[in-house]
């Protein structure tokens, strides 16, 4: 009896531990699929934007309190300098992102031409995508797709259903300030085309270069014009004009500039005829050898003191060079001197000069005939990188 209540106990246990471990009832559910017969549905590129190449994906130079609507690059100030932009685009595809095969950015110059295409790489399809998304977003960078909201963006980027493509280009300081229109093409298996479009600004930023901090016109003869040449190297170090380095200009920002002077009188003041006040100094300078010399022979603008030796220099207005500097070009810059009257001939004379760049607002590939100088790209040529 005893051995039979044994085994029933066992049985019992043994049950219970099967019982324990049978899987819990599951519902039965129905499947489909249906394969594409058609030509399908292409890619949407749901939005874009740009910024300042590197990890910062809110990063726009010319904006970084991100007050202005879009996206604004300021370029690196510098001969030939490049600047790195880098071109995102959250894309999807209705057989889902897997089927995504290729995502460009085309660049349109401001004219309507194609400056270059760039295939951008996809980044990510997880959380970071949706931070970084949401952060160019929230700093008013982001050109959404009418199609599109930040909040399906934000879910199917967060659901891996939309990815991240990027890519880096480096622009450079001979491609002119404008608004350059980025167009984003996105290609499936299917060889299906989506496309958006948007753009960014690549803000002014006028500067020049200069290889003389002085200029010394020797010995002059009363009322006769001396012209002291530049010469067409840039010299480095800087020094002083003619000798050691004969003055010389070159472009280091993206836009058409005109060179700009004042000076003072170098102490030797002015003379009172017929009761008008007449300076006892006269000068002049020009970009170039004079052979486009708009309104004149020899290109020379004419110019007097702007205020006595010890005057607020600073404060008083430049003149302008008649020809025109341009993108990423040297010139020559010549400058001549008349002194009318000196009280102390013999003994030398000093002052100060003050050189500088103005933006001559041309537009994109001028062919204003004030314009000299040729544009030299930078070398090595420049290429494409994609984030790493």
């Amino acid at each position: 009896m005893k051995s039979a209540k044994t085994f029933i106990a066992i049985l019992l246990a043994v049950i219970m531990a099967v019982a324990f471990a049978l899987p819990a009832m599951a519902a039965s559910v129905g499947t489909s699929v249906t394969v594409s017969s058609g030509a399908g549905t292409a890619p949407l590129v749901k939005a874009l934007w740009a910024h300042d190449g590197g990890t910062d994906v809110t990063s726009e130079t010319a904006d970084p309190t991100h007050t202005t609507v879009g996206v604004q690059i300021l370029p690196t100030q510098g001969y030939q300098a490049s600047h790195d932009i880098t071109f995102v685009a959250v894309v999807t595809d209705a057989n889902g992102v897997s089927n995504l095969t290729h995502v460009y950015a085309d660049i349109i110059n401001p004219d309507g031409s194609l400056k270059f295409e760039v295939e951008l790489t996809r980044h990510s399809t997880d959380d970071f995508s949706v931070t970084e998304f949401d952060a160019a977003y929230n700093a008013n960078m982001v050109t959404v797709n009418t199609l599109s909201s930040k909040a399906d963006i934000d879910e199917e980027l967060n659901q891996q259903l939309a990815a991240k493509y990027w890519g880096t280009y480096h622009f450079d300081n001979c491609q002119l300030t404008g608004t350059y229109q980025i167009v984003i093409n996105a290609l499936n298996v299917q060889t299906l085309v989506g496309t958006f479009g948007g753009s960014f600004l690549w803000a002014p930023l006028t500067a020049a270069d200069f290889d003389f901090n002085a200029v010394n016109y020797g010995n002059v003869t009363m009322n006769v014009h001396k012209q002291v040449g530049g010469d067409w190297t840039f010299n480095s170090p800087v020094g002083t004009a003619p000798s050691p380095n004969p003055a010389t200009i070159r472009n280091i920002g993206n836009t058409y500039l005109r060179m700009t002077v004042k000076e003072d009188d170098m102490g030797l003041g002015s003379t009172q005829i017929n009761g008008v006040t007449t300076w006892n100094i006269a000068y002049d300078f020009r970009l170039g050898d004079g052979d486009i010399a708009p309104g004149t022979t020899i290109g020379m603008v004419n110019y007097l003191p702007a205020v006595a030796k010890g005057g607020n220099l600073t404060g008083a207005a430049s003149v302008s060079s008649l020809q025109i500097l341009n993108l990423c070009a040297v010139s020559k810059v010549d400058f001549s001197i008349q002194v009318n009257k000196d009280l102390t001939p013999g003994v030398a004379k000093s002052g100060t000069m003050i050189i500088g760049a103005a933006n001559a607002n041309l537009t994109y590939k001028s062919t204003d005939p004030a314009l000299i100088g040729t544009t030299v790209p930078p070398n090595p040529p420049i290429v494409v990188t994609t984030p790493g």
